[in-house]
């Protein structure tokens, strides 16, 4: 680990290797193990945080009865996918 090491305090709550990673990642991003982990954690919250928000909203439009239909679904779908493809 190219002499750096781990302080005292490392992390019990992640693996190993995900704390290694950190550590190793954290000059090229030219902040530390720390600071990298919180990042993590609050982008993890965040993302959270709306996955849950849309599946609320998700749900109360099935309340309300506004549903698609399979096809409906694959259309969406074929469009999404079509739209992401890259142009030659």
């Amino acid at each position: 680990m190219s002499g750096n090491s781990y302080p005292e305090s490392a992390w019990k709550f992640i693996s190993t290797q995900t704390f290694k990673q950190s550590w190793r990642a954290s000059p090229l991003s030219g902040s530390n193990a720390e600071i990298l982990a919180r990042e993590a954690i609050e982008r993890f919250v965040d993302y959270d945080e709306w996955f849950i928000a849309e599946v609320e909203k998700g749900l109360a439009s099935a309340d309300r009865g506004q549903l698609l239909t399979h096809e409906e679904v694959g259309q969406r779908l074929e469009a999404f996918i079509f739209a992401k493809r890259p142009r030659a």
